[in-house]
C-alpha cells in the first residue's frame, strides 16, 4: 500500500525597493510593485507590513482595502481576510507610509530611514519575509518676507509684512 503526503507550499510576497517620503508632504506609496502568490491556493487569510525602526509618529495606510480589515498598532499594519490573491495584491499595491502632520520624520537626523517587513498568510502557512525601504527627510518649513511698510513716527502701529 503506497500513501502520499500532501505537499502545502508556502504562500511568497516579493517586494523591494526604496521610496522617499519628505516630512511635512503627502504620503508616499511604499511598494506599488509588491507581488503575492501562491501555488497552493487562491485565497489568503492576512497580510502584514511591519515598521522596522518605527518611530512615534509614523503611519501606514491602505489606499484600496478592497473589503479586508486594516488595522495599524505599534508600526504594524495588518490586513485581514480572507480575500482573493488578486484582492491582497491590490491592497499591498496601496499601502503608504506618513508621518504626522508637521512631525519631523528623522527624529532630529537620527532616523533617516525605515525598513519595512512584509508577509501574508494563506491560513495554513505563512510566507518568507520580504524587506523594502523607506528614506526619510526632514523638509524644514520656510518663511518669506518681503514686504515694505512706511510707518511715522507717532503714528499708529501697521502690521510689518502683512503677505507673510
Amino acid at each position: 500500500m503506497t500513501s502520499t503526503a500532501t505537499v502545502h507550499d508556502k504562500p511568497v510576497v516579493n517586494v523591494s525597493g526604496t521610496v522617499t517620503f519628505n516630512g511635512g508632504g503627502a504620503a508616499v506609496t511604499a511598494d506599488s510593485g509588491a507581488t503575492v502568490s501562491d501555488v497552493s491556493s487562491s485565497t489568503l487569510a492576512s497580510a502584514q507590513v511591519v515598521i522596522g525602526g518605527f518611530f512615534s509618529g509614523d503611519t501606514l495606510t491602505v489606499g484600496s482595502p478592497g473589503g479586508l480589515t486594516p488595522t495599524f498598532s505599534n508600526g504594524t499594519l495588518t490586513l485581514t481576510g480572507p480575500a482573493s490573491l488578486a484582492t491582497f495584491q491590490t491592497a499591498l499595491d496601496t499601502v503608504d507610509y506618513g508621518f504626522t502632520a508637521n512631525g519631523d520624520p528623522t527624529g532630529g537626523g537620527s532616523h533617516t530611514s525605515r525598513t519595512l517587513s512584509w508577509s501574508i498568510n494563506d491560513g495554513t502557512v505563512g510566507s518568507s519575509t520580504g524587506t523594502s525601504t523607506v528614506d526619510t527627510v526632514h523638509t524644514a518649513p520656510t518663511v518669506v518676507a518681503g514686504g515694505s511698510v512706511n510707518y511715522v513716527a507717532g503714528g499708529s502701529a501697521v502690521a510689518l509684512d502683512p503677505g507673510l
